[in-house]
């Protein structure tokens, strides 16, 4: 008699079958592609005076404040690295650090970020932070080489800055993006250089260039975050 109950073979090929594509589903890698806008940079994220141009970029995982600083004139200008910040959501960090080792802020630290930004995850999405003075605030860093406290700039040539690691954490969204202005953004950075045109760097200008978090898209596609590549712009990984 013929049975209809399938063979021993064919229902163990059906349930690897089931477990592949269960693992496959699982292993899907979930993006999201941040865009920043800027209070004070042209469109292509320079901020430029008769002295100096600085160009910044942000792009890498979890976004960096990387810049070039070009000196526009024929003489050296004078960076005072003593008296520069990178400022994150309010919160000033120095450029420079006397001792033996440079620490690099790493702002996104944790899942409570340090009160740096709020992160709501029972609802999945993003909420705007607050700033905070609080000793917890600066938590989570990372060793770079050691700066000098000052920097000069030969004329008509340009210097790198020192990379900063952002860090924005991967939080799901509700929806595929959530856009922000420059009020309720969940992340604000703020350059701030000191310079001088005399080696004495007694008389400083300073350049004062703000950036915010504008929009971030979710996405399943890593051909999508290639292509998204930018200087306005950083990804996350979940």
């Amino acid at each position: 008699m013929l049975s209809l109950l399938p063979s021993d073979n064919t229902m163990k090929r059906s349930l690897l079958l089931l477990i592949f594509v269960t693992v496959i589903a699982c292993s899907c890698t979930t993006y999201q592609i941040g865009t920043l806008e800027s209070l004070d940079a042209d469109p292509n994220f320079e901020y430029k005076t008769d002295d100096l141009t600085v160009t910044y970029d942000f792009w890498a995982q979890g976004g960096q404040l990387r810049f070039t600083i070009t000196n526009n004139t024929e003489s050296p200008i004078y960076i005072d690295w003593t008296h520069s910040n990178f400022i994150i959501n309010g919160y000033a960090f120095d450029y420079f650090a006397d001792s033996e080792t440079i620490r690099s802020a790493e702002v996104y630290g944790s899942s409570s970020v340090s009160g740096l930004i709020n992160l709501n995850p029972s609802s999945l999405t993003l909420v705007p932070g607050t700033k905070k003075t609080t000793e917890g605030t600066a938590a989570g860093y990372s060793v770079v080489q050691r700066d000098a406290r000052s920097k000069q700039v030969p004329p008509r040539s340009f210097v790198l800055a020192k990379v900063i690691n952002l860090a924005f954490p991967f939080r799901r969204l509700k929806g595929d993006s959530i856009k922000f202005t420059a009020e309720n953004s969940p992340m604000t950075v703020r350059s701030y250089i000191g310079y001088a045109i005399d080696k004495e760097m007694q008389d400083l200008t300073f350049l004062d260039a703000e950036f915010y978090v504008a929009q971030l898209e979710q996405t399943s596609s890593i051909t999508k975050v290639q292509e998204a590549e930018a200087f306005d712009r950083f990804y996350i990984r979940d």
